[in-house]
């Protein structure tokens, strides 16, 4: 060990490696860098976050699609009331955590495969368009890589020390994934599969409960989801698919798109029975919108009908 790392880890307790800061450095200025170009972008969720947050109270948390944000919008509302609404402020605190994500990915890699592994793991983090991309916008997208990179860092650690100290952490943070974005409780499931397995496999993670507990835990989920796919999608509740039988759709993209729609008794077979797209008006630039059986596209912007598609969406 060179006598500048020695000096280095004496300083910060050894908890802080030289690593650590060069990551961290280099990823607020590939991120600094891209905020100076695009600036803040406000579009997409976050009208809608700003919603939920004028609008607070347990109906809108837990009586519409809140409740899977919750992770990413309830801090965030917390910001704008104590800064006065300083969304840039906000923006900035992203810029860190998303630079922090860099480091924690970083940790992880030389914590299981040595330093090399952890700083090309890191760096690659650095520079991954999809990591860093979405931290200029206040949307939620952005904090789904931190808090998976932070669940993953949590589980090796757990994997290799399993107290309870450790077991409460990874558990919290696997939580934290699961109310960030929707598609986080189905990677919280992945987990909970792995202790399906009887209490003396060596292939459990030992995380959750016992193994039928586990399994009673999934089948309420699965039920859960399942009740959410077909009232849901299929009955038009303000997800991906909404009123499709009527010849609307509104995507969270805020596009709608309209259609004479025929008779089909699924969503597999609307989209199989409809006629190929023609798309009517150009989508602003920067807009790529992948149509699948649907004509007609109408952007949300230009819709004549917008009062119907908001009361729709």
């Amino acid at each position: 060990m060179s006598t500048y790392r020695r000096r280095f880890e004496g300083v910060t307790g050894g908890y802080l490696r030289p690593e650590h800061v060069a990551i961290f450095l280099a990823a607020v200025l590939a991120r600094g860098l891209w905020w100076l170009q695009v600036g803040t972008i406000f579009g997409g969720d976050a009208p809608r976050y700003i919603n939920w947050c004028t609008e607070f109270s347990l109906g809108t948390l837990f009586g519409t699609r809140a409740i899977v944000y919750s992770g990413y919008w309830l801090p965030y509302c917390g910001w704008l009331n104590l800064s006065g609404g300083w969304i840039d402020g906000w923006i900035g605190v992203q810029l860190l955590l998303s630079a922090l994500t860099c480091v924690v990915v970083y940790e992880t890699g030389r914590y299981l495969l040595g330093n090399t592994a952890g700083l090309v793991a890191g760096g690659l983090f650095v520079l991954q368009w999809q990591v860093f991309r979405w931290f200029v916008r206040p949307q939620s997208e952005f904090m789904m890589a931190f808090v998976f990179a932070v669940a993953m860092w949590r589980l090796v650690h757990y994997h290799t020390t399993p107290t309870t100290r450790n077991r409460l952490l990874a558990l919290a943070s696997l939580g934290l994934v699961a109310i960030v974005r929707p598609n986080g409780l189905p990677i919280v499931f992945g987990y909970l599969v792995w202790d399906f397995f009887p209490e003396d496999s060596a292939r459990r993670l030992g995380l959750f409960f016992s193994s039928k507990v586990n399994l009673a835990i999934a089948g309420v989920i699965v039920s859960g989801i399942a009740y959410r796919l077909y009232f849901g999608w299929s009955r038009g509740s303000g997800s991906i698919l909404v009123h499709w039988r009527d010849g609307i759709i509104v995507t969270p993209e805020r596009v709608v798109y309209e259609y004479t729609p025929a008779a089909a008794d699924s969503i597999l077979e609307f989209f199989r029975r409809q006629p190929p797209a023609r798309p009517r008006h150009r989508l602003p630039p920067g807009r790529v919108v992948l149509l699948t059986g649907v004509p007609d596209v109408v952007d949300r912007a230009h819709d004549p009908d917008r009062a119907h598609a908001d009361a729709a969406f």
